[in-house]
Formats: structure tokens, C-alpha cells, sequence
């Protein structure tokens, strides 16, 4: 029937790409909001009372 049916071919790829695309829109509101609050933790961090002393005591 076919000829080759190993590896990963283009049609799939693509397939895949499709799914991956329409879940990122479908959940776009809810990705960027837990991205937001994941860098707005990150910025919010108090590193002057010598909490990078403690991670990188030598």
C-alpha cells in the first residue's frame, strides 16, 4: 500500500502544529494571565536584605 511508512512525516507535523495553535487561542486569557502573575512574582522579590547571601554563601 504505501511504500515508506517510518519516520516523522510533514503531514503530522503539521497536524500537530494546528493543535498546539488552536489550544494556545482557546486558553490565550488564561496563558497570559499565569504568565503575568509568574513575572509579577518574580519582579515583586526582595533581594536587598541579603537573600542572595544566603543562596550563594561561599
Amino acid at each position: 500500500m504505501f511504500k515508506d511508512e517510518k519516520g516523522f512525516g510533514t503531514i503530522e507535523l503539521v497536524i500537530i502544529l494546528a493543535i498546539l495553535v488552536g489550544i494556545a487561542l482557546l486558553f490565550k486569557t488564561q496563558i497570559t494571565a499565569f504568565v503575568e502573575n509568574i513575572i509579577q512574582d518574580i519582579v515583586d522579590k526582595d533581594f536587598t536584605s541579603g537573600a542572595l547571601y544566603v543562596y550563594f554563601k561561599i
